[in-house]
């Protein structure tokens, strides 16, 4: 993970701190899910914020063998009709790239935190399966946020102490 995704995930919380967790991942190699192909950053194309005629991508992630993969983002502290419309707006975005690449084989996914309640995840993974949506269920924000900040901070402890890092109010440097 790059110090810099997590002190901003760190900072904006809610979804938008999913999109850059997921992106920080992704670009090591690792995408959760044998379904989606691996991210390799010197060949595929990873967008966020991804705006089309009728709605928006979180991600989208353009592979080396011509697929496409549209990720929509929720956060299950918002709760479980807000992560379920998620996997309609997979399906809407989809249906949009597959009109401009028709050719391409469009994978959808929804990428949640949960709500801490296992139960509910469970059948939002089971509605995603039944929409052809992949499912990319992750633990709560709570989690993800404390490890990363705890990262940043292990990170920023030892870069005070190197004498080739500054640190400022700006950041690492």
């Amino acid at each position: 993970m790059t110090i810099e995704m997590l002190k901003r995930a760190v900072e904006v919380g809610g979804e938008a701190a999913l999109v850059l967790l997921f992106r920080s991942e992704a670009s090591t190699g690792k995408m959760f899910e044998d379904r989606i192909p691996p991210l390799n950053p010197a060949i595929d194309t990873l967008e966020c914020d991804f705006h089309l005629l009728y709605g928006r991508a979180d991600l989208v992630i353009s592979h080396a063998d011509h697929s496409i993969t549209v990720i929509i983002a929720r956060d299950g502290a918002s709760g479980h009709e807000h992560v379920a419309a998620g996997i309609g707006v997979a399906s809407l975005c989809a249906a949009q790239l597959a009109l401009m690449r028709p050719t391409a084989e469009i994978r959808k996914a929804l990428l949640w935190a949960s709500a801490g309640k296992p139960l509910l995840d469970g059948v939002v993974e089971a509605a995603c399966e039944a929409a052809n949506v992949i499912p990319l269920s992750w633990s709560t924000m709570a989690v993800h946020l404390a490890v990363a900040e705890k990262s940043v901070n292990q990170f920023l402890s030892g870069a005070a102490h190197r004498a080739d890092v500054h640190l400022d109010a700006e950041g690492v440097h």
